[in-house]
């Protein structure tokens, strides 16, 4: 299949609900070559049958049906159960951290326009963690809050324990946001160990939208199964730094050791299911997050590509030509966000 190299410097059309509806002057958009291909290509692999009767919109153009956004900030729930509201969700982190970045907020800034969703990532495995947080625009890591559960002396970690890490992660958001609003990369937990990890976050927010919430996880069941015939390790994990402020006693000792955190594997990919990110008629809806430092290709590093109508025989496709050769797929191309925050579109 021939790849093309085109520019992409059309305005999308749809703003997220999660931003301000002011649209960034068209001076602003990427309008830089990237390699691109008509058609995903068919997979060698055997794919689960897409499942009939979802109601997809097929017909109206992808182009331009993407967020516009500055910084896609994911709470780690380690589940995707979340209500229709993600803000009524049992994790009171997703609520505090959506009225911070709100007007009047201790995050808000008037030219921010963050995206905030829910994932079925966890920040640590087999630990008692509640939640965390990941941004994705810059790819750094603020993480965790301790869940309810037994500490390293059997002590389940109480209501007030539990607030005062959140008020903290949400401190160290505002660092991370601050940093990168004036225009510096930030130091605020960085991703260093991680920083050749990509991520696919899945839309799989079934109280939301049923069409997501059914084809959602077959898509990651089937990423997942064609990360491993390709030799790449697919988690479902965000791991932290060892040196956060919020990894000490009670929090963390006992629970992970530090030398395992510096043994984290690189060349991975983190993948979990979102929360609602928009166009559920164009279900399955995925966004592929490729750090600045990725190892297979330069072309789309720091990109966010976001893909519509994915159906599990596109999988393949997307993991070898997006995150491996770095080339977009036209014809599931929503839009996307390039290295330097500028939208992309065809």
């Amino acid at each position: 299949m021939p790849v093309t190299s085109r520019s992409l410097p059309i305005v999308p059309s749809f703003i997220s609900d999660h931003q301000s509806s002011r649209s960034p002057n068209r001076r602003n958009y990427a309008s830089q070559n990237f390699a691109s291909i008509s058609k995903c290509p068919s997979p060698e692999c055997r794919c689960d049958p897409t499942p009939g009767g979802l109601d997809i919109d097929a017909t109206t153009p992808l182009a331009g049906k993407c967020p516009i956004y500055d910084q896609h900030i994911v709470i780690l729930t380690g589940r995707a159960d979340w209500p229709s509201r993600i803000e009524d969700d049992d994790c009171k982190l997703i609520g505090k951290v959506k009225k911070a970045l709100q007007p009047g907020g201790s995050c808000y800034h008037p030219d921010r326009r963050p995206l905030l969703s829910a994932s079925s990532q966890s920040p640590v495995d087999s630990t008692p963690w509640l939640s965390g947080i990941a941004i994705y625009r810059p790819f750094a890591r603020i993480l965790g809050c301790p869940g309810m559960a037994p500490g390293e002396h059997g002590i389940v970690h109480d209501k007030e324990t539990i607030e005062k890490c959140e008020d903290s992660l949400i401190d160290s958001l505002k660092d991370a946001l601050d940093i990168n609003n004036a225009g510096r990369e930030s130091d605020v937990h960085p991703d260093r160990k991680g920083g050749e990890s990509a991520s696919v976050l899945i839309c799989g927010h079934n109280a939301r939208d049923s069409r997501c919430g059914i084809l959602g996880p077959l898509l990651e069941v089937q990423l997942h199964n064609v990360l491993a015939k390709k030799g790449i390790t697919g988690h479902t994990l965000v791991m932290p730094d060892a040196d956060h402020p919020n990894l000490s006693k009670p929090f963390y000792e006992g629970h992970v050791k530090v030398s395992e955190l510096q043994s984290f594997p690189t060349r991975t990919v983190s993948h979990g299911l979102i929360s609602h990110i928009g166009g559920h008629k164009f279900a399955g809806n995925l966004i592929v997050n490729i750090p600045p430092k990725w190892v297979y290709n330069t072309a789309l590093e720091g990109c966010s590509i976001w893909y519509g109508r994915v159906e599990p025989r596109h999988v393949e496709g997307i993991v070898q030509k997006t995150l491996m050769d770095g080339v977009i797929i036209e014809e599931l191309f929503r839009g996307g966000m390039d290295k330097h925050g500028k939208p992309m579109a065809l």
